[in-house]
């Protein structure tokens, strides 16, 4: 599969995160409300991001976009890089590079998945 960020591939996982057709318009109206600023990057990985942390969440894909929209960076810690970012900084080389590919691996499983459960997310 390709993992490319894209408004396919966002518009994929938001599906599986929000089966129902109603809830699912009303998350991607809050989804587009990030993108829209000048200062907002990478708009289709954030809001990948978002799914992935908001676990289904109405609720929670709210106020994690708004904390998007003043600071992306916070969405894709928690969402790409968890276990890299619970590393201190003496965490040795070889361990961190251990830490990336897991960080990877499960991020690649959850865009594959058909369903909003991420490993780090389901209880936040």
């Amino acid at each position: 599969m390709d993992f490319t960020p894209s408004r396919e591939l966002v518009l994929k996982k938001l599906h599986d995160c929000f089966p129902d057709a109603a809830i699912a318009r009303e998350a991607l109206a809050v989804l587009d409300t990030y993108g829209i600023e000048n200062w907002h990057r990478e708009k289709e990985r954030v809001q990948l991001a978002l799914l992935k942390i908001s676990a289904g969440n109405l609720d929670k894909l709210r106020l994690r976009t708004n904390g998007a929209r003043l600071d992306y960076r916070d969405t894709l810690m928690p969402a790409e890089f968890h276990e890299q970012s619970q590393a201190s900084s003496n965490t040795p080389p070889q361990e961190m590079e251990v830490l990336r590919r897991r960080d990877r691996e499960e991020y690649e499983k959850w865009l594959e998945s058909g369903g909003a459960e991420a490993r780090h997310y389901s209880s936040r």
